[in-house]
This record gives C-alpha cells, sequence and structure tokens, in this order.
C-alpha cells in the first residue's frame, strides 16, 4: 500500500510541476515618463511554465489592453504614442501559449516633453 500512495504522490507532483499555466503577474513594475512615452521596467514572477510570447499593456487601468507591437520579451517595455502631460494608469500583463496572464499593479505616469 505504501509503494501505491507514494506513486501515486509522485504520479500528482510531476504533473503539477509540468502543467503549463498562464503567467504570474509581473513584480516591482515601475513607470518612467519620456517625451510622448513611458518605460516600464519589471520583474516577471513566473512565466506559467511556457515562454512568454508577448505582452500586453492598458493606459486606463486596465479596462482595455493591447499588444506590444512589434512583439516584445525583454525589459524595458516602451510604450509610445502617449500625450505629454496627461496622466496614465498603465498596467502590463505577460503572454505565453495559455493566453494572457495575472496584470501588473497600477503604475501611474505624466509623460513629459523634453527641457
Amino acid at each position: 500500500m505504501n509503494k501505491l500512495i507514494t506513486r501515486s504522490i509522485r504520479t500528482w507532483t510531476t504533473r503539477y510541476v509540468n502543467e503549463t499555466t498562464s503567467p504570474r503577474k509581473p513584480l516591482y513594475a515601475d513607470a518612467m515618463s519620456g517625451c510622448n512615452s513611458a518605460y516600464i521596467t519589471f520583474w516577471l514572477s513566473s512565466n506559467g511554465g511556457s515562454n512568454i510570447t508577448n505582452y500586453q499593456y492598458s493606459t486606463d487601468g486596465g479596462n482595455t489592453f493591447r499588444d506590444i507591437a512589434p512583439e516584445q520579451i525583454d525589459c524595458p517595455i516602451i510604450i509610445d504614442g502617449l500625450t505629454n502631460g496627461e496622466q496614465y494608469n498603465i498596467v502590463l500583463r505577460a503572454i505565453n501559449e495559455k493566453g494572457p496572464g495575472i496584470p501588473s499593479d497600477i503604475m501611474s505616469v505624466i509623460p513629459k516633453s523634453p527641457n
């Protein structure tokens, strides 16, 4: 009976370790302002067991998301096309084969024109 329990535990553990999930939330995310842009730095806590294929960002606090184009898997993420002087509540999330992951905390940034 002990062998059966041990086998069951090993099988369950193996399935748990190898199961692919969506990515976890980016940690230590920070947004720095640029001219008509924002630079996002972060640390990804877990890719969910599958390679990250891209990131998505939101500029409205997570209500709507857009893919980073062209695809990007490196840090920092640069978001262009923002209006200088306007506040943006940016949220970032990773994407893998299972789809979009858990969003980051909100990062507020106000892009500024160079002085």
